[in-house]
């Protein structure tokens, strides 16, 4: 292993508190949703990795990391991930926050109403994932880092549906 790829391995076990202190909340507000630590601590290093280390020629400091994680969208990255995994409630929790804004999108984006309820229904497949590699479902929410709101990710979901 190269000593930038250790350095960035440090950096990231050292953010574990923050992470954990995050996930804390997150439960907090939805403890229904049935997102695991490991699979949420995952995802945020996921995007420390991808935003903040292959981003940039030097390792980022600790406090930057730290402000990037506490910068994530947690409680929509916390919902996308129940809903990958499949959970009822967090499924409930998303169509009822967001299904008139997917309509609503797809209406202004689609030529006609009927495109735009096809999208809808195309998004919403792609969202649950149909498609099984190596015996799971895979679920677009996977791609979700939580960067920015979820509302603007499902806007680029269903443009990329559309062009599709």
């Amino acid at each position: 292993m190269s000593p930038e790829t250790e350095k960035a391995e440090c950096l990231i076990k050292e953010c574990e508190s923050v992470m954990k202190e995050l996930y804390a909340e997150c439960v907090k507000e939805a403890p229904n949703f049935g997102v695991l630590e490991d699979c949420f601590k995952t995802s945020l290093k996921k995007s420390v990795q991808k935003y903040l280390i292959n981003s940039s020629d030097t390792l980022p400091t600790l406090d930057e990391a730290e402000n990037f994680l506490r910068s994530i969208q947690i409680n929509d990255l916390f919902l996308a991930l129940g809903c990958a995994a499949g959970n009822e409630r967090a499924w409930w929790e998303f169509d009822q926050q967001h299904r008139a804004y997917l309509e609503r999108v797809s209406r202004h984006l689609a030529s006609t109403d009927l495109n735009a309820q096809e999208v809808v229904d195309i998004v919403y497949v792609e969202l649950y994932g149909t498609r099984v590699v190596d015996g799971e479902r895979v679920s677009k929410f996977a791609t979700y880092s939580g960067k920015g709101s979820i509302r603007g990710w499902l806007r680029t979901v269903i443009w990329h549906s559309l062009v599709d």
